[in-house]
């Protein structure tokens, strides 16, 4: 969680459920506007699952919304007239609009326990004494108003390290992006791609018609006796919560809307019964012990200190597993840089070989065994960046060396290994080559195991670099003023790189309409319509962002995309 103020922490500790408290994600003071409250000060409360609110001071913790309910989030640029002066002028506002019922919306209290004597720290009663002033005087006394609510392959082999019993636990997955204007990260309804400009009007929000992929995919699979259920649906009430942040430089925004779009595709990778066996039955996201901090160390030391392609391959799949079944390691991996650079360092050399690894890749069978540990490379790197922005250690690790291990990572992402080491060996002078020939019959990606790891590492690549593009989007929030980072930064440097990312592009594009040309009447896996949505937000991104690889779509796949 980020680290916010310790008495409210405290207090939400001992009032929420152990498993609910260990998945918050953050806490921010706001003014909350909706049909029961009207201009309350009170504390926003984000979980993975859930929207909390609590009173200033915290006397309950009643149930705002479950994100499952939540069908439209969205930033609101307007200067709210019941704020004056700084407060009005910092103000973020964010509108979110969700089915309710009766159990929902204020009327549903995990825990009301009054604590009358509680005092909150001078820095939080200074900050209520100015609201208060900047407030009407009509406003005054509903600060502090309290709701009296009720409560309510090759190198599979059995691992030898005795990880899995104590870390196989976690927490979940990740989440969609959106684009960003120069000065703008926008919170949209889902399904909506097209940035909001700013503006000092209020903006009337209705819910937005979706044509997203996902959206509309498998639209035609709702039976005559599915239509209860989506009646019931539309038949429930809609409402509406304007949720005022006063401070500019608040990460809530942010924070709400990565989760949101994390728990869509959480929810929808656990349907997915693939991805559940991965995930096994012991999940947690508990507090890292002594014993698994010592185990996660002892794993670290011997993927650093590896030197056969086989142990390292064994390494890498046990530490993935265990970051995936418990969310706490993925914040160990980030307490240093040293694994994540060498990580990004092997996945470079792998992925633009010299012409001196032509000896390795030549053997039987490294080809495949080369790919495969490609692909265990990008796992790991996309599954820890997944879910971890609120780890503040990912943006500092991020930025060393001005960002260049980042750089290394983009480019081995979008890089073609069969093709650069298949391009080193033509590059070989001739006498060279024929001996290459005479040892082994060159097998090209024809092969259809090795093909098979091209798809599923063009996959882990669209993945890890759709976690870079959410980077970029969410670096407004961390105020720096140095261009590092951001999605322009990001275009720039993958406009030096065109002939390889233009070649990344036709990959993912060529594979994504492969998906969804498909004849055999096969509806799509979760997975599958998970990976279709990272595919086709990183070539939102390009088009959006880059007038170039705009054209290069326009010029190649106009047919397609009518």
């Amino acid at each position: 969680m980020a680290p916010k103020n310790h008495r409210v922490d405290a207090f939400l500790k001992r009032n929420l459920p152990p498993n609910e408290y260990e998945t918050l994600r953050s806490f921010e003071p706001c003014v909350i506007v909706s049909e029961r409250e009207k201009h309350v000060f009170r504390y926003i409360i984000l979980s993975n699952n859930n929207l909390y609110l609590t009173e200033n001071p915290p006397r309950n913790v009643q149930l705002l919304t479950k994100l499952s309910d939540v069908f439209s989030m969205e930033m609101i640029y307007d200067l709210p007239n019941f704020l004056s002066g700084e407060d009005r002028e910092k103000c973020q506002h964010i509108r979110i609009q969700y089915f309710s019922d009766h159990t929902t919306s204020h009327e549903y209290a995990i825990n009301s326990i009054n604590h009358p004597s509680m005092k909150l720290p001078k820095g939080i009663n200074q900050f209520s004494t100015r609201m208060s002033n900047s407030l009407p005087n009509s406003l005054e006394n509903e600060h502090f108003v309290s709701d009296n609510t009720s409560s309510k392959s090759k190198f599979s082999r059995s691992p030898t390290f005795q990880f899995s019993s104590l870390l196989f636990e976690q927490r979940r997955l990740p989440e969609p992006p959106r684009s960003q204007s120069k000065d703008d990260y926008e919170i949209k309804s889902l399904g909506t791609a097209a940035c909001m400009p700013k503006s000092t009007h209020r903006k009337k929000a209705t819910p937005r018609s979706s044509s997203s992929v996902i959206r509309n995919m498998g639209a035609e699979t709702i039976s005559s006796g599915d239509l209860p259920k989506y009646n019931n649906l539309i038949d429930r009430n809609q409402t509406l919560v304007d949720i005022y942040i006063l401070s500019d430089t608040s990460k809530m925004p942010m924070y709400m809307h990565s989760t949101w779009e994390n728990y869509l595709m959480r929810q929808t990778l656990e349907m997915d019964a693939g991805y559940l066996r991965k995930l096994g039955t012991n999940r947690t996201s508990k507090n890292i012990t002594e014993q698994q901090l010592q185990l996660f160390n002892q794993l670290k030391e011997e993927i650093l200190t590896s030197t056969k392609l086989e142990e390292i391959y064994v390494l890498l799949q046990e530490l993935n597993t265990a970051c995936i079944r418990n969310y706490s390691l993925k914040k160990l991996f980030w307490k240093t840089p040293d694994l994540f650079e060498y990580i990004v360092t092997n996945l470079a050399d792998l992925m633009n070989p010299s012409n001196e690894d032509i000896a390795l890749w030549k053997r039987p069978q490294t080809q495949a065994d080369t790919l495969e540990l490609c692909l265990v490379y990008l796992e790991v790197l996309g599954n820890m960046f997944r879910e971890t922005e609120v780890v503040s250690s990912r943006i500092s690790i991020l930025k060393l060396h001005k960002a260049q291990t980042l750089l290394k990572l983009i480019d081995g992402a979008i890089s073609n290994i069969s093709g650069n080491f298949k391009g080193a060996i033509f590059k070989l002078r001739r006498s060279q080559f024929e001996r290459v020939q005479n040892y082994e019959k060159w097998q090209s990606i024809e092969d259809d195991e090795n093909k098979i790891l091209e798809i599923n590492i063009i996959d882990a690549a669209s993945a890890v670099l759709f976690e870079i593009i959410l980077v970029t989007q969410q670096m407004k929030y961390w105020g720096d003023v140095i261009p590092l980072m951001n999605i322009w930064w990001l275009v720039n440097f993958l406009e030096s790189k065109q002939e390889k990312c233009e070649y990344f592009i036709k990959r993912i594009t060529d594979s994504a309409l492969d998906k969804l040309s498909n004849t055999s009447n096969e509806f799509l896996s979760p997975l599958e319509i998970a990976q279709l949505y990272q595919k086709f937000t990183i070539l939102n991104t390009f088009i959006e962002n880059s007038k170039r690889f705009a054209e290069y779509i326009k010029c190649n796949y106009a047919e397609e995309f009518k």
